[in-house]
């Protein structure tokens, strides 16, 4: 399963848990706390099977899971949460050149080996708005590479839906 451009590790049907989606869900750090239903974290996942997933920390509009599997991921229900503020994420995988940002009628070049801090000024500029740049990996110095790096940008004082940040 991968959320917000992180993957968990593999589940096989017929032999995993709803408990071993908790777990693995839990352990990116791009989600906090999960629940499904309490009875069913010992039941073996089987074809066919529907599996509800409930964010207990992340509010408001979330991204869908997605598999690399033959599953179907839905929407149950949109949350709400006018006082969140907004995480989105960012993943480059370059090893030369530069990119342009756009947000609203602001532009700003970012070049492949822009640090953190440089990265973190330029977005602060461009979106008018302190950041928070997020590291799931916790050694990210430069923000591309050729394996791809993914990491977040939040808007401590911004809240509810910002409008993304385009290339």
């Amino acid at each position: 399963l991968e959320f917000r451009g992180q993957n968990t590790v593999e589940f096989e049907v017929g032999t995993s848990t709803c408990g071993d989606i908790v777990d693995g869900l839990e352990a990116l750090s791009s989600i906090g706390r999960i629940q499904l239903p309490s009875n069913s974290l010992s039941q073996v996942i089987n074809s066919g099977d529907d599996v509800d997933i409930e964010f207990v920390t992340e509010r408001g509009s979330l991204d869908l899971i997605t598999s690399s599997g033959h599953e179907t991921v839905t929407k149950l229900q949109e949350g709400e949460a006018p006082y969140r503020p907004e995480r989105q994420a960012f993943n480059c995988d370059a090893d030369g050149g530069f990119a342009t940002l756009t947000f609203g009628d602001k532009t700003s070049r970012v070049n492949f080996d822009d640090t953190i801090s440089v990265f973190s000024s330029k977005l602060s500029f461009l979106t008018g708005s302190t950041i928070t740049i997020v590291d799931p990996d916790d050694f990210i110095t430069t923000i591309c590479d050729s394996q791809g790096k993914t990491f977040f940008i939040d808007f401590p004082l911004s809240m509810g839906d910002v409008g993304h940040i385009t290339v």
